[in-house]
């Protein structure tokens, strides 16, 4: 559960979590990272110029006319940026739908980070504000050992004021 004070500290409890089934790779703290900040990714006007922007055309999704929009970060925006698609309603500018990764990869020392690319979706809460619903991700990483194949799913529910 996450949750918010009056003062906009966060605060994360673990209510349950499922068996580990990782059998050839392992979660990285910013792995953690990149799905808590999931719902925190939004284009706000302190950070819109960090982004180049392509229109994509016209699509409807879900009931909503949508521009879609290529994303891709500047060289400066940070490791952890968003490059892919977004869906955005237009009439009211909402974003309904992300497809990309929402972190760059990294290769350093040994070391491999590799991201999924993740479809998110956002639902309208409370009939003001729009929250992620899912996060999925049906990918193949490709590792210097070999190919992985990874399946993730991440739900948000119960939005409460």
């Amino acid at each position: 559960m996450i949750a918010s004070d009056a003062s906009c500290k966060r605060t994360e409890t673990i209510l349950s979590a499922p068996a580990d089934t990782l059998k050839s790779i392992s979660i990285s703290p910013q792995d953690i990272q990149v799905l808590r900040d999931i719902e925190s990714f939004i284009l706000r006007t302190e950070n819109i110029s960090s982004y180049d922007f392509r229109y994509l055309g016209k699509e409807l999704l879900k009931g909503s006319d949508c521009y879609v929009f290529e994303v891709v970060p500047k060289k400066d925006a940070g490791s952890n940026s968003f490059t892919g698609q977004i869906w955005v309603e237009d009439t009211d500018l909402h974003i309904l739908k992300l497809y990309g990764k929402l972190a760059r990869d990294s290769r350093a020392n040994n070391s491999e980070n590799l991201f999924p690319r993740m479809e998110i979706t956002r639902e309208l809460v409370d009939g003001t504000y729009w929250f992620p619903a899912t996060a999925t991700s049906t990918d193949t990483l490709s590792f210097s050992s070999g190919p992985q194949k990874i399946r993730q799913l991440v739900q948000y529910d119960n939005y409460k004021k």
